[in-house]
């Protein structure tokens, strides 16, 4: 897990890796296949997903995943 600054939470969070089935979102809602680069911030509701080292690559996974 990591610290980054989250912009959905407008502070520093930790994040960390994507399980199996946010992988299986992430590549539908980005279209790249090999997504072990992206992390998820850990905060309670929150549902942010980014590349590890450029918070500008991202968006939101489902409300299923709150």
């Amino acid at each position: 897990m990591t610290y980054r600054e989250c912009p959905n939470c407008g502070t520093m969070r930790e994040f960390r890796f994507l399980t199996g089935e946010e992988k299986d979102e992430v590549r539908g809602l980005t279209g790249e296949g090999n997504v072990d680069n992206y992390i998820r911030c850990a905060h309670k509701g929150c549902v942010r997903y980014q590349r590890s080292r450029n918070a500008g690559v991202g968006g939101d996974l489902p409300e299923r995943f709150r």
